[in-house]
């Protein structure tokens, strides 16, 4: 929400960010993220007691691929300045909400920092303010001095009231996977952490991984209604999906008469997803007389829905080939 530059006011504070984890490394710099920047510094809080299950005392040892906070978990002291509205009753309602979204992107901003150059590969990005452990925030006069404080819920996000049912399918679906062993399929892995992705609001590895499943369903399906074809595992994704199905269909997914219309721009508007996001990084996708922004829920929705229907399409078809209703289980959804 906008408002007038003169309903506005600039609010130092400062918030410490309780990490559900322990980074293991300590320090003060400067920090800048989604147009914040000020001082940060990440401290270690340690338990009184070790809180390993099984273990009463840890005699100066540490855990190895550490995600817990068994021993101890960081804290992110920061400090930064806010443009707020002046007025009361507008102040509060924003902060209420401005001050999760700092938290969560500063709190990602140094996982991935961890991740990336400490190799810490077993910590993962926050889906999400509901994930944090808590965040208070102090209000600082322009020297220091605590104006205000306050303990700030995280839990906002997360709650709902809908009801939690599953469908007869849904529960039959689950009971028989564990029945019968079945293991995902890759594509199914893939699809799975682009729906975490997702969640954790990170929309270019959403689409990555939304991509890389495509590509993957593409060469299982092929595999799967006997197409051989020597190294066919160089193949595109744009080939399997052209010159692979015109093995077994006689039409590839650039013919409308057999896929029809819809089928063909999910494929080329995911193709473009493909292209756009894993060559250039880049979140703006222009496919005909659509232009998406992936960074906006509701057109990333619009890619993952291209993504289902055609994934569907495809499995249909092949049942039909086949003369089974889901070949080999390789549905991507269920």
């Amino acid at each position: 929400m906008a408002y007038d530059a003169n309903d506005e006011q600039e609010e130092l504070i400062e918030l410490a960010i309780n990490l559900p984890f322990w980074l293991k490394i300590e320090g003060s710099s400067a920090f800048a993220v989604h147009g914040y920047s000020g001082s940060l510094s990440i401290v270690s809080i340690f338990r009184d007691q070790v809180a390993v299950p099984g273990l009463s005392v840890l005699e100066g040892g540490r855990l190895l691929h550490d995600d817990t906070n068994y021993i101890a978990h960081s804290r992110l002291v920061a400090r930064t300045l806010v443009t707020c509205p002046k007025e009361p009753a507008k102040r509060r309602p924003f902060l209420f909400y401005e001050i999760p979204k700092i938290a969560v992107a500063l709190s990602n901003l140094v996982i991935n920092a961890a991740r990336l150059h400490l190799e810490d590969y077993i910590l993962r990005a926050l889906a999400g303010p509901h994930e944090l452990h808590g965040v208070s925030v102090k209000h600082l006069a322009p020297d220091g001095t605590v104006v205000g404080q306050a303990e700030h819920s995280t839990y906002v996000s997360a709650i709902t009231n809908d009801p939690l049912v599953y469908t007869d399918v849904q529960r039959g679906n689950f009971s028989a996977r564990i029945e019968q062993g079945l293991e995902p399929h890759l594509h199914q892995l893939l699809f799975l952490d682009a729906q975490t992705y997702r969640l954790k609001q990170n929309p270019r590895m959403a689409a990555a991984n939304l991509s890389l499943a495509l590509e993957s369903e593409l060469f299982f399906v092929l595999t799967e209604m006997g197409v051989v074809v020597d190294h066919m595992e160089d193949w595109t994704m744009n080939r399997l999906a052209i010159a692979g199905l015109r093995r077994v269909f006689g039409a590839g997914l650039d013919n409308p008469t057999m896929w029809g219309e819809e089928a063909v721009a999910n494929f080329e508007l995911l193709k473009r997803v493909r292209d756009r996001v894993m060559h250039k990084g880049q979140l703006t996708i222009r496919s005909g007389e659509i232009v998406l922004d992936l960074n906006v829920e509701a057109d990333l929705e619009r890619v993952f829905d291209a993504f289902t229907d055609l994934g569907d399409l495809i499995i249909k078809r092949a049942g039909e080939k086949r003369g089974v209703e889901r070949p080999c289980g390789c549905s991507i959804v269920k």
